[in-house]
């Protein structure tokens, strides 16, 4: 329920997404709520699977309903529909500090 070094942050009409860096996780607020969800990730259990992140640093959205996680310490970005138990890395290259991403509409 606590939030450590919050990063990113995804914002819809129902709930606020954080990318919470130091937890190694996404938090998903609906509106309303007391308590945070853990959408994506492993809580204080940083890794390389599919399953675990290493410092997410941003999240984005695509028109699908996709979700993107910038996981800056892996070097990756990582597709995860809402709900699943795992993502699927997309890309993977090494980057100097990541901080930020988004998706070009044309």
């Amino acid at each position: 329920d606590k939030l450590s070094n919050p990063w990113g942050i995804y914002v819809t009409n129902q709930s606020t997404y954080i990318a919470d860096r130091s937890n190694h996780r996404i938090q998903k607020w609906d509106f309303g709520a007391s308590l945070a969800t853990t959408v994506a990730g492993s809580t204080s259990n940083p890794g390389p699977w599919s399953y675990q992140f290493n410092n997410p640093v941003a999240i984005t959205f695509d028109p699908s309903g996709y979700m993107y996680i910038l996981d800056a310490a892996n070097n990756r970005i990582v597709q995860w529909y809402p709900s699943a138990p795992y993502g699927i890395t997309v890309v993977s290259a090494i980057m100097s500090t990541p901080l930020s991403m988004e998706f070009d509409p044309l």
